[in-house]
């Protein structure tokens, strides 16, 4: 993938043999990668099968949007809850 200053732009990736190009629309960075939102360019008909099996047949429960807040107890109880988590993985 393409990046530029940790953002995903463009690129192109294989998955059992079904070339993807896509265009980055959203990036969300959570604890452990960046979550990004795309949009796919040129696909071919093996290649447009493969999302429509591997996304819209899936649970809808499996991806949870993310909260926002900006309240200030909110950012400090985040901030303390991310701080122990990362002390755990190491």
């Amino acid at each position: 993938m393409s990046q530029n200053k940790n953002n995903y732009t463009q690129g192109e990736f294989v998955i059992d043999g079904n070339q993807f190009k896509f265009n980055c629309v959203w990036q969300h960075q959570s604890m452990e990668k960046p979550i990004i939102g795309v949009t796919f360019d040129d696909l071919n008909l093996s290649a447009y099968e493969y999302i429509i099996e591997h996304t819209y047949a899936q649970s809808s429960t499996l991806y949870q949007n993310p909260q926002y807040s900006n309240q200030l107890w909110h950012i400090v109880v985040k901030w303390w809850v991310d701080t122990l988590r990362k002390r755990k993985a190491h």
